[in-house]
């Protein structure tokens, strides 16, 4: 939580959403290989073939999505970040996996969330932010949204992707899970009115097609 969320949300402030995204979109491949060297899991022609699928459909769908361009250039440090990212992602869910064996997986949630409190807590208190962090409880429109999503993102989905974890091949789940920016298209139509492009579609479908691949 700590290190790899650090380190995502500092890949935005220097490269901008679509390169993070992107670069974020090689954890299932870092949990794959992780899952080989500690889990001892393995995948087979047809689950590398539809993680293939499946990070083809996200780029298309990102790329789509910022054809534009955006007010970030590429930032070298910004893209170790998003690496730094992808790989605490990935190493939350490979120790995870290793730590809670048969636990329920929404207590195991509920432990990592309070380690992830202690981590955030000290950084702040080191990088002197306590003030920032209290008048940001001043905002009722933030707060009620951060609430919204702390539950719907740390509580629920975590919850979830460890429940998943439990059940699936480390790199199976964790590319199922890396499909958020192709999930995201329609609560962005939906709630913010933003326009979806011919690539998005296809972005979504293709990637679709790569998570059922999965079980077939």
């Amino acid at each position: 939580f700590v290190f790899g969320d650090w380190c995502l949300f500092k890949a935005f402030e220097l490269t901008g959403s679509r390169l993070s995204m992107l670069v974020m979109a090689s954890n299932p491949a870092m949990a794959a290989v992780m899952g080989y060297f500690f889990l001892s899991e393995k995948l087979g022609i047809v689950s590398v073939t539809a993680m293939l699928v499946t990070f083809t459909g996200i780029v298309i769908a990102v790329m789509a999505r910022n054809a534009s361009g955006g007010k970030h250039k590429v930032s070298f440090i910004g893209i170790l970040y998003g690496l730094g990212g992808a790989l605490g992602q990935a190493g939350g869910l490979i120790f995870s996996k290793m730590g809670m064996g048969d636990y329920n997986a929404f207590a195991a949630t509920e432990i990592r969330v309070i380690a992830a409190t202690i981590g955030f807590g000290t950084i702040i208190i080191y990088k002197k932010q306590v003030g920032f962090v209290l008048q940001s409880f001043t905002n009722k429109r933030v707060i009620y949204h951060l609430l919204v999503a702390s539950f719907l993102g740390p509580t629920i989905g975590v919850g979830l992707s460890l429940y998943a974890l439990q059940h699936a091949n480390t790199g199976v789940a964790s590319s199922i899970m890396s499909i958020v920016p192709v999930m995201i298209i329609v609560p962005s139509v939906l709630f913010l009115k933003q326009k979806v492009s011919i690539g998005e579609v296809a972005g979504a479908v293709v990637s679709t097609v790569g998570v059922i691949l999965f079980f077939v």
